[in-house]
């Protein structure tokens, strides 16, 4: 699976951000609370098919891609389309929603989802065959909405998956799971979303050295919120790199799309540990201090409405 949310610390964080962490921290045993709602599925749709590749959500998806210029873009299209067409076809061919996803599942699989890698991104999905979590459901969830499908997606702490309405049950789809990922069960559809529950607890108990957020996680998002974690996870490679404002520039575009807490937060210790870099200018360094206050207020105001969880 992918750890979207667990960053490795390469320096202690000042006895200010501790003195913040354990103000917070005192919160959250008092306000945060956490649980499964009910599964709520709607006919809307994020994209307009019948214009999809000038969409503006597929747009915002091939820019999390630096890199992305009109050549690589035709190209991305061009390898979405044919993946399409195929659906397309298999969906001609089944009569029974059940039948359709399990051939949607083998089908990407088969065709993008090769080698896991995590905090991969999306073009390198679809260029070199190698996904993570995010960036397989990422292709489910485009998958299943140009096929009209009514689906959710689910995000945990270390983790984001899919669950299907189909007019024989519920099914959850695992994209890190070629062999077991397409669960019709309900029973053990239960029991995976408890197994990413405990999934949080056992990371705060085995990552001492880690950040883990404070926030626990359970919640339905959107395709556009899905893409903003993909912002997020560069920013967790840079931040690994020591790339301290190269995060703080993926942050910036991952809050954009999606103002998640578990941003916020890294957003804190990403300024934090570019204050301490010796060569800093000191005009920066004013500005940075002030972007700071602000996270830090605005990290203190989502906990504060967290038990609303």
């Amino acid at each position: 699976m992918n750890n979207i949310n667990t960053i490795p610390l390469f320096i202690n964080i000042n006895l200010k951000l501790k003195k913040l962490y354990g103000f917070l921290l005192m919160m959250l045993v008092c306000f945060v609370g956490y649980g499964q709602s009910a599964t709520i599925y709607t006919h809307q749709k994020v994209v307009n098919w019948q214009n999809w590749k000038d969409d503006f959500t597929i747009s915002l998806l091939l820019a999390t891609d630096e890199s992305i210029n009109e050549q690589k873009a035709y190209f991305l299209k061009n390898e979405l389309q044919g993946l399409f067409d195929v659906l397309d076809r298999k969906k001609m061919k089944y009569t029974s929603d059940q039948k359709l996803l399990a051939a949607v599942f083998a089908e990407l699989f088969d065709s993008h989802l090769h080698n896991y890698k995590a905090l991969t991104t999306f073009t390198k999905t679809m260029e070199q065959k190698e996904f993570d979590c995010l960036t397989g459901t990422l292709l489910f969830a485009l998958s299943l909405e140009k096929l009209g499908f009514q689906y959710a997606i689910h995000e945990t702490n270390n983790h984001v998956y899919l669950t299907v309405q189909t007019s024989e049950g519920e099914v959850l789809i695992e994209t890190t799971d070629r062999k077991f990922g397409l669960e019709k069960n309900k029973h053990l559809i239960a029991k995976r979303r408890k197994e990413y529950q405990r999934q949080y607890e056992q990371a705060k108990e085995n990552t001492k050295n880690a950040f883990t957020s404070f926030f626990k996680i359970e919640r339905q998002i959107d395709l556009t919120e899905l893409i903003g974690l993909q912002y997020f996870n560069k920013a967790v490679n840079a931040y690994n790199q020591k790339s301290y404002e190269q995060s703080i520039n993926f942050l910036k575009q991952s809050i954009q799309l999606y103002d998640a807490e578990r941003s916020t937060e890294l957003m804190v210790l990403s300024i934090k540990q570019y204050l301490q870099m010796p060569t800093l200018q000191s005009d920066k360094k004013e500005k940075l201090l002030q972007y700071e206050d602000f996270y830090v207020h605005k990290l203190a105001a989502k906990l504060s409405s967290s038990k609303t969880f």
